[in-house]
């Protein structure tokens, strides 16, 4: 099962998202990317499971001066027992 999410970076700001698995399920896999604003104002700083595959973080920085820039992130999960 697949789960999106939306992450936004606006100048210096940082942001930070998480997207938790329902109990019962781990975390397959994931990304992150900017998909609207510019780009190169967009730094993605993390994006990876948690440390007991439960959950997926994503984290990006704006920089100084740019406009705002939205990302979209992902979680691709399945029932922890396989």
């Amino acid at each position: 099962m697949r789960k999106t999410g939306r992450i936004t970076a606006e100048g210096q700001g940082a942001a930070t998202v998480t997207l938790a698995c329902p109990a019962g399920r781990k975390v397959l896999g994931g990304g992150a990317d900017a998909d609207s604003g510019d780009p190169s104002g967009y730094d993605l700083v993390e994006s990876g499971p948690d440390l007991d595959a439960t959950a997926w973080k994503a984290s990006a920085v704006g920089s100084a001066g740019m406009p705002r820039t939205d990302g979209h992130f992902y979680a691709v999960r399945a029932d922890a027992d396989g």
